[in-house]
């Protein structure tokens, strides 16, 4: 029987995205872009700093996208 009240990350199942499309669903939700190193864009949200790499179109790990969602409690 599975827990009530969290959500269980390793059986979320993540669809292919990549890391611009990321960036922009947090943005929407109330992140914001505070600065960009490289090819990371990294998000910021009440003291909680998150990097998104962002590469020339190619998806994101689906491992990758589970980490960062957890860490913002974002859900897609």
């Amino acid at each position: 029987m599975p827990n009530i009240g969290y959500i269980c990350y390793n059986t979320l199942r993540v669809n292919a995205v990549t890391g611009k499309e990321l960036v922009k669903r947090h943005v929407k939700s109330g992140w914001r872009i505070d600065r960009i190193h490289g090819s990371h864009h990294i998000i910021e949200k009440d003291n909680v700093t998150v990097p998104i790499p962002v590469h020339a179109g190619k998806d994101l790990p689906v491992g990758t996208v589970k980490a960062i969602l957890k860490i913002t409690g974002l859900k897609i």
